[in-house]
């Protein structure tokens, strides 16, 4: 809660599987008096949808090894 205001973290999924289903996933969801923060596979839903009540779009897609945390690394090759 941020100022007596609640955060709404709404996802979607990849539109290349059709699983960025905007409308569902903020179903149920009073998007006029609260902070809604909108996570993304892809930028591509800025694109599709109309996020006129949205106040914050996060994309990811990082197939391409942008984010490294060698920690990580390490712990997957079993070397910590």
């Amino acid at each position: 809660m941020v100022n007596d205001n609640h955060i709404n973290i709404i996802g979607v999924d990849t539109p290349d599987m059709g699983k960025d289903d905007y409308n569902k996933a903020v179903e149920g969801i009073d998007l006029n008096n609260n902070f809604n923060l909108l996570l993304s596979h892809t930028y591509h839903i800025t694109e599709k949808e109309k996020l006129e009540n949205i106040d914050l779009v996060l994309v990811g897609d990082t197939h391409g090894g942008q984010i490294n945390l060698p920690i990580l690394n390490k712990i997957a090759n079993n070397r910590v």
